[in-house]
């Protein structure tokens, strides 16, 4: 009893002022559930204990990952995830991608890893690390809400990737998170989808725009304007293709004036009226 009531008055750590710097959650998905969901951490793993789902991001479409698998969504993606059996999955969400990988070591094999074209991460479940996820799994479902705690179990995670996996393998599985080895990469793919324009960008950089202006090519390789334009165009495909939301809704979550000008876009970047793009994005 003596035990519950800690439990009960230590809990939610109302007096602590720590930040959330890493999330962990339970899943627990009855088959055929569908939900869409934005990464807006640097990393977001999925640890699937049981079960089966697809998990569309972006234009990586439809990929499924099954019981005792590790998925890492790319960046500020627009996810979508649908299970095909009752399942049930680990997610964590932090800020730091750098503590899952040797970032020197990286850097040693030269730009050939940075141009790897990107697809999603995937990993089997060894057995140490499923004892861990479990021990997640029952403070989770005791209810702890402790941020000192998750950020200790994030660093124990990370270890154990290291201990316990192959080298290689943990260089090339979180590519997609730490080939953006340079801050003002990590500056723009986190914060890009909270923008609607190339100014609001750069004055939250502090820079001046001529500066901002030069960093972006040298890091992205096009101008600002040009890449949000084609990150907004894989979003919206993306929407299109894989979310319940109408097409009304995704006209107007991406601004446009009318569903003519909505229509014209479409047709001039895809080739498709959005009507013929969900229809056959649904296939």
């Amino acid at each position: 009893m003596k035990c519950k009531n800690y439990l009960d008055t230590n809990i939610e750590c109302k007096q602590c002022t720590h930040s959330k710097k890493v999330e962990f959650k339970y899943i627990d998905s009855k088959k055929g559930a569908r939900t869409g969901f934005t990464c807006e951490k640097a990393y977001t793993l999925i640890f699937v204990l049981s079960g089966e789902v697809t998990i569309s991001c972006n234009e990586l479409a439809n990929t499924t990952f099954r019981t005792k698998e590790i998925c890492l969504l790319p960046i500020s993606a627009h996810c979508a995830w649908e299970t095909k059996e009752n399942t049930t999955a680990i997610v964590v969400f932090g800020n730091d991608g750098n503590n899952y990988c040797d970032t020197v070591s990286l850097k040693q094999h030269g730009g050939s890893w940075l141009n790897t074209e990107e697809k999603f991460g995937k990993l089997k479940i060894k057995p140490r690390l499923l004892e861990f996820l479990h021990t997640i799994k029952k403070y989770l479902q005791d209810g702890i809400n402790c941020p000192q705690l998750y950020e200790t179990k994030q660093r124990e995670l990370a270890m154990l990737f290291r201990i316990y996996y192959p080298h290689e393998d943990i260089i090339e599985f979180f590519l997609p998170i730490i080939k953006y080895n340079h801050d003002f990469e990590l500056f723009i793919m986190e914060n890009y989808l909270k923008m609607k324009g190339v100014k609001e960008f750069v004055d939250l950089s502090g820079l001046n725009v001529n500066t901002f202006n030069r960093k972006f090519k040298a890091h992205f390789g096009m101008s600002p304007y040009q890449w949000m334009i084609k990150q907004k165009s894989k979003h919206i495909l993306h929407s299109l293709k894989t979310s319940d939301k109408s097409i009304a809704d995704i006209m107007r979550e991406f601004e446009f004036s009318d569903a003519s000008h909505f229509n014209r876009y479409c047709k001039n970047v895809f080739g498709e009226t959005p009507s013929d793009i969900r229809k056959n994005g649904k296939r």
